[in-house]
């Protein structure tokens, strides 16, 4: 996968102001794919534009068939001649993936970023991950997430927030691997809050599954276990626009079953790369919650068939030292334990109930401790059964007992 050139054929080419010859390399090639968001793109453009000061920078927008007026919008903005280095092309819809991996072909820079043109990213962040991934000769640079409610705008943490506390352990930055720190592999898989070396995305073939939703879990999972140097920064690197008309991950459709897909292909691809056990229970967390993710959001006459899927997925694909060390990981994390253990052995109809909000306690304990898992899963069994008795008792009820 060597670096490409704007064929005609492929794309409309509406702006070019790279300066390909005599120049140096960018630093920074930023992929910005564009679909019918002609009321954030402006905003999402601005903060790569805030992130340019004192850095070569390459921007590479390709809009996917948009029948709004988001080329509109961005033809004037870049217009206006304060930008960096931009490439703007227009394609026939083909999906994320696929603009992605056009991005990624076309890229010169030395790090590639993306960035979902509804999504932005902190002021002076990209330096920062430019700078720690130099001095630390890093192959991947993550920052965290937040979650941005364009309704209220209210600003909240990201759903990994935990995990990043557990990674960074009070640091403002760390360099880890993801042999000693599996953890890692548990972090929510969007590209859009990393860094990732170019040669590192050439030297192993890393491509974005094209046709499908959910795409990121593949690329994510392999990238980390590939990579010899991650570096993790603690600043607020990405906001994630959610409650906004027309987001794909909001929506209820068959394009929910897509999760199985890349969640399948996922899998397979990690068992063919020399993993421990450490990491695949760590990596069943993230994929075990975007299915139950995904599953929740079918449509309710659809559900299930979703989650008849899911178990006959996992359990035909998932080797079972990698529910153990995903059940004994997550000993004291009463959902997970419940989700996993559900997932990893055919609980098709209690999955379906807890989907609809049906809660029965001492189904759900009976399943976990018939399976008999591991001895964690025993002790955390009895004691979420003993746990939910009290609380019974008390006449309390348990909310959070499920993501």
């Amino acid at each position: 996968m060597g670096e490409a050139t704007v064929a005609e054929s492929d794309f409309k080419i509406i702006q070019d102001t790279r300066r390909l010859e005599g120049t140096p390399l960018p630093q920074v090639s930023m992929i910005v794919p564009v679909y019918n968001v002609e009321n954030y793109v402006a905003d999402c453009l601005l903060s790569i534009l805030a992130n340019s000061v004192n850095m070569a920078l390459e921007l590479i927008i390709i809009d996917d068939g948009s029948d709004d007026e988001s080329v509109k919008v961005i033809k004037k903005l870049i217009g206006t001649g304060i930008w960096p280095q931009v490439l703007f092309l227009q394609q026939e819809n083909r999906g994320l993936s696929a603009v992605r991996n056009a991005g990624i072909r076309l890229a010169r820079g030395k790090y590639v970023g993306f960035l979902d043109s509804d999504d932005f990213i902190l002021q002076g962040g990209l330096h920062c991950m430019v700078q720690y991934a130099d001095d630390m000769n890093c192959d991947i640079v993550l920052g965290r997430s937040l979650i941005f409610d364009s309704q209220t705008r209210h600003v909240k943490p990201f759903y990994d927030q935990s995990l990043w506390d557990i990674l960074l352990g009070g640091k403002s930055y760390r360099t880890i691997e993801a042999m000693t720190c599996p953890v890692v592999l548990s972090l929510e898989p969007n590209a859009n809050y990393r860094l990732i070396r170019r040669q590192f995305l050439m030297d192993h073939q890393l491509s974005f599954p094209e046709g499908l939703v959910f795409e990121d879990l593949p690329v994510h999972l392999r990238a980390l276990v590939k990579a010899d140097r991650i570096g993790l920064l603690d600043i607020p690197y990405y906001w994630y626009r959610v409650n906004r008309p027309g987001k794909i991950t909001d929506e209820k459709s068959q394009r929910r079953f897509d999760i199985l897909k890349v969640a399948k292909r996922a899998i397979s691809d990690l068992r063919s790369c020399p993993v421990t056990v450490e990491q695949g229970g760590a990596t069943l967390r993230g994929v075990f919650r975007l299915a139950w993710g995904c599953g929740m959001m079918t449509l309710p006459d659809q559900r299930k068939a979703f989650f008849s899927q899911a178990c006959q997925l996992f359990s035909l694909n998932i080797p079972q030292s990698w529910v153990n060390a995903y059940l004994a990981q997550n000993s004291q994390d009463l959902r997970h334990i419940i989700l996993g253990a559900l997932m990893a052995s055919g609980g098709t109809t209690l999955l379906v109930n807890l989907s609809f909000g049906k809660r029965n306690a001492f189904s759900l304990g009976w399943f976990i401790l018939r399976e008999h898992y591991a001895n964690a899963v025993m002790r955390a069994g009895w004691a979420w059964l003993m746990r939910v008795r009290i609380l019974q008792t008390r006449g309390k009820t348990d909310k959070h007992l499920l993501p």
